[in-house]
This record gives structure tokens, C-alpha cells and sequence, in this order.
């Protein structure tokens, strides 16, 4: 339960001190390691549906960063 305080407590300052487009990629990231730690620490199997979840969420926060680039440019 700490770790989830902090955890959202962190979350919350980044919003106040980032761009929220940015901090978002880092928020919807845990959708791509909680899979991945599930995996490493219980063996628990990805299946298909995560598998492409897992590449959109990579897909769409790549473009985020791209075009993020592009502004400051």
C-alpha cells in the first residue's frame, strides 16, 4: 500500500512539474511492465491480447515522442 501512494504520489508531481503528454507515456507504461514483471516473477503466460496491447501503447508513445521532438525543433 506505501508503494502505491508514492507510487501515485510521484505520479501526481510529475503532472504538476512536465508536460502532461509526456508524463502520460510514463503513466500508460505501466501497462507494458506490470506484464513483464508478471511474467519474470510468477511465470504468468502473456497472452495475444497483451502482446498487441503491449506494441500499441510502444507505437503511441514513440509518435508522442517524436512529435514532441519536433515541437522544441
Amino acid at each position: 500500500a506505501i508503494g502505491a501512494i508514492l507510487g501515485i504520489g510521484l505520479i501526481f508531481r510529475a503532472y504538476q512539474i512536465g508536460q502532461a503528454s509526456q508524463v502520460a507515456v510514463f503513466e500508460y507504461s505501466a501497462l507494458i511492465f506490470g506484464p513483464f514483471f508478471a511474467w519474470i516473477l510468477i511465470g504468468q503466460q502473456v497472452n495475444l491480447t497483451q502482446i498487441l496491447g503491449i506494441i500499441l501503447i510502444t507505437i503511441a508513445g514513440s509518435l508522442i515522442a517524436l512529435r514532441s521532438i519536433k515541437n522544441i525543433n
